[in-house]
């Protein structure tokens, strides 16, 4: 069964977070990271994931001021992506295992709904496309990680 962690990317100019490309700095194999460790990597990650996107939409609803649809497809984003840290958060709350398989469900559904709007984006150029493709992979790494987490909650 493969665990994931987090490395945190650096900070650019303008202060966003940048990933580096290709999985290296993205995805490591964790080894033997406590449970504690797994939930505070997941929940870094989370959280810069929520922090591109709200990146991303401050730089599409300057660059998009006569565009209709990308200010409203960049609010949904906004409200998946920022959602998808937030259960993150309160998962680890959760009263019972019943409980944060939802939380892990709500969480993937949020990604799936994440990954519609960053294609779309993409469909209609509305963002830098390297940018929409490191997101848009990094969505799909969660949702990975997101489904094992599920099918590991089930087995135990």
């Amino acid at each position: 069964m493969e665990r994931w962690s987090v490395e945190v990317g650096e900070r650019g100019s303008d202060g966003a977070l940048k990933w580096r490309s290709g999985g290296a700095g993205t995805r490591l194999k964790e080894s033997g990271l406590a449970a504690e460790d797994r939930h505070h990597n997941l929940r870094v990650r989370t959280k810069a994931y929520a922090s591109r996107i709200i990146h991303l939409y401050v730089q599409v609803q300057q660059a998009h001021h006569f565009n209709d649809a990308a200010p409203v497809l960049a609010k949904q984003l906004l409200r998946s992506a920022t959602s998808v840290a937030a259960n993150h958060r309160e998962a680890k709350h959760t009263r019972s295992k019943a409980d944060r398989l939802a939380k892990f469900h709500i969480i993937l559904q949020e990604l799936e709904e994440c990954a519609l709007w960053l294609e779309s984006f993409s469909e209609h150029a509305m963002a830098p496309p390297d940018e929409l493709r490191e997101l848009l992979d990094e969505t799909n790494q969660l949702i990975g990680i997101f489904i094992t987490s599920i099918r590991t909650l089930r087995e135990q």
